[in-house]
Protein backbone atom coordinates (compact mmCIF):
# COMPACT_ATOMS: atom_id res chain seq x y z
CA UNK A 1 0.00 0.00 0.00
CA UNK A 2 3.17 2.70 0.79
CA UNK A 3 4.55 1.92 -2.52
CA UNK A 4 1.02 2.74 -4.01
CA UNK A 5 1.25 5.97 -2.52
CA UNK A 6 4.68 6.66 -2.79
CA UNK A 7 4.40 5.92 -6.63
CA UNK A 8 1.35 8.00 -6.47
CA UNK A 9 3.49 11.01 -5.32
CA UNK A 10 6.26 10.40 -7.73
CA UNK A 11 3.84 10.89 -10.79
CA UNK A 12 2.33 13.69 -9.28
CA UNK A 13 6.00 15.02 -9.02
CA UNK A 14 6.54 14.02 -12.63
CA UNK A 15 3.36 16.03 -14.02
CA UNK A 16 4.60 18.96 -12.22
CA UNK A 17 7.81 18.88 -13.53
CA UNK A 18 6.37 17.96 -17.26
CA UNK A 19 4.16 21.25 -17.00
CA UNK A 20 6.65 23.32 -15.63
CA UNK A 21 8.93 22.13 -18.46
CA UNK A 22 5.85 22.84 -20.83
CA UNK A 23 5.14 26.17 -19.51
CA UNK A 24 8.89 27.10 -20.08
CA UNK A 25 8.88 26.34 -23.39
CA UNK A 26 5.85 28.51 -23.88
CA UNK A 27 7.18 31.64 -22.63
CA UNK A 28 10.30 31.07 -24.62
CA UNK A 29 8.02 30.61 -27.57
CA UNK A 30 5.94 33.82 -26.79
CA UNK A 31 9.59 35.75 -26.29
CA UNK A 32 10.69 34.53 -29.98
CA UNK A 33 7.18 35.68 -31.50
CA UNK A 34 7.85 38.89 -29.78
CA UNK A 35 11.35 39.22 -31.04
CA UNK A 36 10.17 38.53 -34.81
CA UNK A 37 7.41 41.10 -34.64
CA UNK A 38 9.32 43.67 -33.58
CA UNK A 39 12.00 43.29 -36.77
CA UNK A 40 9.42 43.54 -39.22
CA UNK A 41 9.24 46.29 -40.53
CA UNK A 42 6.25 46.44 -43.15
CA UNK A 43 2.70 46.81 -41.12
CA UNK A 44 1.60 43.97 -43.96
CA UNK A 45 3.73 41.39 -42.81
CA UNK A 46 2.97 42.30 -39.10
CA UNK A 47 -0.98 41.65 -39.81
CA UNK A 48 0.11 38.78 -41.03
CA UNK A 49 2.09 37.41 -38.23
CA UNK A 50 -0.69 38.40 -35.61
CA UNK A 51 -3.19 36.88 -37.59
CA UNK A 52 -1.37 33.82 -38.22
CA UNK A 53 -0.62 33.98 -34.63
CA UNK A 54 -4.41 34.04 -33.74
CA UNK A 55 -5.59 31.50 -36.05
CA UNK A 56 -2.57 28.69 -34.33
CA UNK A 57 -4.77 29.77 -31.28
CA UNK A 58 -7.95 28.93 -32.39
CA UNK A 59 -7.01 25.77 -33.62
CA UNK A 60 -4.82 24.97 -30.28
CA UNK A 61 -7.71 25.64 -28.33
CA UNK A 62 -10.09 23.51 -30.99
CA UNK A 63 -7.85 20.89 -30.70
CA UNK A 64 -7.96 20.65 -27.03
CA UNK A 65 -11.71 20.94 -26.98
CA UNK A 66 -12.19 17.94 -29.53
CA UNK A 67 -9.95 15.88 -27.60
CA UNK A 68 -12.11 16.49 -24.30
CA UNK A 69 -15.19 15.49 -26.23
CA UNK A 70 -13.57 12.47 -27.40
CA UNK A 71 -13.02 11.21 -24.04
CA UNK A 72 -16.54 12.06 -22.87
CA UNK A 73 -17.50 10.48 -25.54
CA UNK A 74 -15.08 7.03 -24.97
CA UNK A 75 -16.34 7.70 -21.12
CA UNK A 76 -20.04 6.22 -21.96
CA UNK A 77 -18.35 3.10 -23.06
CA UNK A 78 -19.66 1.08 -26.30
CA UNK A 79 -23.09 2.70 -26.11
CA UNK A 80 -22.85 6.01 -27.23
CA UNK A 81 -25.53 7.79 -29.55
Amino acid sequence: DTAGVARSAKLVRFTRVARLLRLTRLMKMRKALYTLQSLIDSEWMTLVVVVSRNLCTILMINHVVACIWFGVGESEGAEGW
